[in-house]
């Protein structure tokens, strides 16, 4: 019987490389790796990178602003897209943007 037959094996590791330029703002690279050989964690049996930059912006005290671009890369087919919807299907990559605003109180 194989080790893994009935566990749910996967392992993640992100690194996050931090940059202050000055007092009120902060640049962030946290590149990941996520490593699921079975694909019972993910929907598909592949290896993953995330790279991404995000920005951390103090607009006040309690107002902050963190816009972020990245990629995610899979070593197989791995993403699958709608054509319905104009998305095309089984991508290795994913392009995202995303941002936040976020009132501390």
């Amino acid at each position: 019987m194989p080790w893994w037959r009935g566990k749910a094996y996967a392992v993640g590791n992100v690194l996050y490389l931090n940059w202050s330029p000055d007092p009120l703002d902060n640049v962030s690279f946290p590149p990941e790796v996520h490593v699921d050989p079975m694909g019972w964690r993910t929907g598909a049996a592949a290896t993953y990178y995330n790279f991404s930059i995000g920005w951390q912006h103090w607009l006040s005290p309690q107002i902050e602003f963190r816009p972020e671009v990245g990629i995610y890369h899979a070593t197989r087919d791995a993403f699958n897209g709608d054509a319905n919807a104009g998305i095309a299907p089984n991508k290795r990559n994913v392009y995202f943007g995303a941002s936040d605003v976020i009132v501390h109180f």
